[in-house]
């Protein structure tokens, strides 16, 4: 006890009064708690970490389950598009070798609508000639026909009969005169040359006049011979035949 009292001193009396036993105070309880609290916290914000990820992730598998069931339900829609795109595809393809068939034939018939041009182009000057020549033909016909019928007054015109058949140069004669030939002969003729019936002209203008006597005469042969026509006549027919 002595010992104890040589050693008691302030800090111990006022440490006895606090019932703090030695030199160093007694934890209080708050101290504990408080470590107790922050530990649940901690667990407590974990907890809610974990639980957050785990409804995070199961939210997510939702979505992807749904966006693939999406997916999966649109595939044959895409399919469907595909198969109309390849469809569509090709009847432009046939679409396109049609007009480039189309387009070879009609390049093949403007070809062949241009030579059909060319031909008839050609044909149309053929037939513009032909044509051209035609009307000069007429009007030089008719020229002559004109000269003849002005001719038939004035032309001296002798028949002369070859053959034993009396009155057949007269009977030529009326003929001529029914055309209106206003000065003709007929006499007998006692040569033997030209031994076929021939229609003779002294002058070239005088031609076409021949041609008409020896058409209406029925003669084949029409010559220009002035030696064969005697003077002051301008067209002679010797008759071998009726």
């Amino acid at each position: 006890m002595t010992n104890n009292q040589n050693y008691f001193d302030e800090f111990d009396r006022l440490a006895q009064e606090r019932r703090i036993r030695g030199t160093h105070r007694k934890p209080t309880r708050f101290g504990r708690w408080f470590f107790g609290i922050l530990v649940l916290a901690v667990i407590a914000v974990v907890a809610g970490i974990l639980i957050g990820n785990w409804v995070s992730a199961g939210n997510s598998d939702s979505k992807t389950v749904s966006v693939r069931h999406q997916e999966t339900k649109q595939k044959p829609d895409t399919d469907k598009d595909t198969d109309k795109n390849t469809d569509e595809n090709g009847k432009a393809e046939k679409s396109g070798r049609n007009s480039d068939a189309d387009g070879e034939k009609s390049a093949d018939g403007e070809v062949a609508h241009a030579g059909d041009m060319d031909k008839n182009s050609d044909g149309g000057k053929e037939a513009d000639a032909a044509q051209s020549a035609q009307q000069q033909a007429d009007r030089q016909k008719e020229e002559q026909d004109r000269q003849v019928k002005a001719a038939r007054g004035t032309v001296s015109v002798r028949i002369l009969n070859g053959t034993k058949v009396k009155g057949l140069a007269a009977d030529k004669a009326k003929a001529l005169a029914g055309l209106g030939y206003r000065n003709v002969r007929a006499d007998n003729y006692r040569f033997a040359s030209p031994a076929e019936s021939t229609v003779y002209y002294r002058d070239p203008s005088k031609e076409a006049v021949a041609k008409e006597i020896a058409e209406k005469l029925n003669i084949r042969v029409v010559t220009l011979n002035a030696g064969a026509v005697s003077a002051g006549t301008d067209v002679v027919a010797v008759v071998r035949s009726r």
